[in-house]
């Protein structure tokens, strides 16, 4: 839901807990006892894909929990996420983008003990395009108003014995048709890559193949098709630098394009999906699919 600071702040007064994404000045100026934020000015409403540095996007924990827990987690902490969430609900955890722990988490969480035993989803925190390498993404911690760059906030909500939560995935990119493409090692920089088994710098591969680098780099893993972004090819390093990292050793190749984004993911939403307590899309994705405006699928209600 979009709302302005002054609507936020009457729902942090009523009691509600909440999950809040804006810019940092407007988050640095609410303060919810049950509540974490994440700084982005991108938002998908249900009249389509917003950018907004004065308005907000909020989401309430559903009224049926039963109780709700935030936590900070540091470097040696986020370990621990899947043991830490509910057995019977679900955590929300932000991250901010190119923190130490968000390079950390994102190359080490599959090794975390019950990560795929519990319900976790959440955002990498992140910053206008404008202002990336010039301001520093962020998480709030709702009781205290506390600031973090370099931690993530998680919120814990419990569900009532008689239900349950889900969790999807809505990836409607595929893997195209060319190279395949293995790393040599693991990680968000990457310098050389093996392309059909021969070696070579991947910048030069990218330039000299011509790759449209808006489209990711997809892998399967166990079934999941997993996208990995660029960020930027660098001509005076020769080096190419990603938003994800990539695992050596695992059979990539870049995604087919896509004619239209907005109507192809509405169409790939399952029919039962109704009043989510959560969603989110990638801004890659909001770019690619030209979503400032356009919707990628209505909220569903229930009759």
């Amino acid at each position: 839901m979009l709302t302005t600071i002054q609507q936020a702040a009457k729902l942090i007064a009523d009691g509600n807990a909440l999950i809040v994404a804006g810019e940092e000045e407007l988050l640095q100026s609410l303060r919810a006892a049950t509540g974490l934020a994440g700084r982005i000015p991108y938002f998908m409403t249900e009249h389509g894909g917003v950018t907004s540095r004065e308005q907000l996007f909020i989401e309430q924990v559903p009224a049926i929990a039963v109780a709700s827990r935030i936590r900070i987690y540091n470097g040696t902490e986020i370990a621990q996420v899947g043991v830490n969430a509910p057995e019977r609900g679900y955590s929300l955890l932000i991250i901010p983008a190119f923190s130490r722990l968000h390079h950390d988490y994102a190359l080490h969480a599959p090794h975390y003990p019950e990560l795929f035993f519990k319900v976790i989803a959440g955002w990498i925190a992140g910053v206008h395009l404008d202002d990336v390498n010039v301001r520093a993404p962020a998480v709030f911690h709702g009781p205290s108003g506390a600031k973090y760059t370099q931690e993530a906030v998680a919120l814990e909500v419990q569900l009532p014995a008689d239900h349950a939560a889900t969790l999807g995935i809505v990836n409607i990119f595929e893997q195209g048709a060319g190279d395949q493409l293995v790393f040599t090692a693991s990680g968000f920089a990457i310098d050389e890559c093996l392309v059909n088994g021969v070696r070579h710098n991947f910048h030069d591969y990218l330039l000299r193949v011509g790759v449209d680098v808006r489209l990711p780099l997809i892998a399967d893993f166990c079934g999941t098709m997993i996208n990995v972004g660029i960020q930027s090819v660098d001509a005076k390093t020769r080096r190419v630098q990603l938003y994800a990292p990539v695992f050596e050793d695992v059979i990539y190749r870049f995604a087919k394009p896509i004619g239209d984004y907005s109507a192809c993911f509405a169409a790939a939403i399952p029919a039962h999906v109704r009043n989510p307590a959560f969603a989110c899309n990638c801004v890659l994705n909001y770019l690619y699919g030209s979503l400032e405006g356009r919707s990628a699928g209505a909220h569903r209600r229930s009759p």
